[in-house]
């Protein structure tokens, strides 16, 4: 083994290219085994690839996108979350991973950087996908904070004027304040009957409107979320499990140390190395396996 390395430190030699593939992946291994040097930056995601038979970035990416292409058809097709049933299947694994991806690696500031979304246009599905069950929950904890309030919005309060209350037909006014005045002169005023506690404004809790959540990823550790998903969503029998982000952000961290790949070639890599090493790490030969020749 020592002969090995020392042969593969050496570097390429003039037979280096006469080799067969076989003796090329123990030359691979033999420098491996000493150590991936940082610089140049392309050697350590090279040898990345190589190690875990990776195929071209290029076609890695073409395959990708078909992936998503499947599951952005299957989550737009998602019902709206109703508060009154159980959360749909996926949205428990988005909610799962959003939470497991915010904790990964909290104190890299890299992770916390904006994310290059070069060559991507319009939003992500997932992300929609989330700022809709974000809005959810904070229209449900405001129905939760005011109990007696009414289901129309505080522009639409029903106004019943007092001259109305007589009438055959009420009539019926919109935008202002609900008024309904006591005729009596029978209830002294110190009893006459008091007006329900005020609610808390709705506007106490964070605002609802669509343009305020993103649509896409803010950081790169939040760009974690769609291989994870990805991962889960074509494996359902492994599906995900907590601790799997941290291996997705270190291929992330080691790919993008490439210049030369776009960011969606990092995610298609980072997808297809997670897939590779968990197969190889479930030692379950029988289970589906993603990989790049596949579908």
């Amino acid at each position: 083994m020592r002969r090995l390395a020392q042969e593969g430190s050496s570097g390429l030699t003039t037979h280096s290219f006469n080799r067969t593939p076989a003796a090329e992946g123990v030359a691979d291994f033999a420098r491996a085994s000493s150590g991936i040097p940082d610089e140049p930056p392309r050697i350590r995601p090279a040898a990345y690839s190589r190690l875990l038979n990776l195929a071209s970035p290029s076609s890695l990416s073409s395959q990708y996108s078909a992936f998503l292409s499947e599951v952005d058809t299957r989550i737009t097709a998602l019902p709206p979350p109703d508060h009154k049933e159980p959360l749909h299947c996926y949205d428990k694994l988005l909610r799962e991973i959003e939470r497991d991806v915010e904790r990964t690696f909290g104190q890299m500031g890299w992770f916390g950087g904006k994310p290059d979304t070069e060559g991507e246009h319009g939003e992500d599905s997932l992300w929609r996908r989330i700022r809709v069950l974000d809005n959810s929950d904070r229209e449900s904890a405001n129905k939760l904070a005011n109990p007696d309030s009414q289901e129309l919005s505080q522009n639409e309060r029903i106004h019943i004027s007092k001259d109305s209350l007589n009438a055959s037909n009420p009539t019926l006014t919109l935008d202002t304040p609900l008024e309904v005045e006591t005729t009596s002169t029978n209830i002294p005023p110190s009893t006459s009957p008091q007006s329900p506690a005020t609610p808390r404004p709705a506007s106490h809790f964070p605002d609802s409107s669509p343009s305020n959540s993103p649509s896409r990823p803010s950081t790169r550790r939040q760009a974690l979320l769609r291989p994870l998903f990805m991962y889960a969503f074509l494996n359902p029998g492994i599906s995900y499990v907590q601790g799997m982000s941290y291996l997705a952000a270190v291929f992330a961290y080691v790919f993008a140390s490439d210049s030369t790949l776009s960011s969606f070639e990092v995610e298609s890599m980072t997808f297809f190395a997670l897939g590779k090493e968990l197969s190889r790490l479930s030692g379950n030969k029988g289970r589906k396996r993603i990989t790049e020749s596949e579908r």
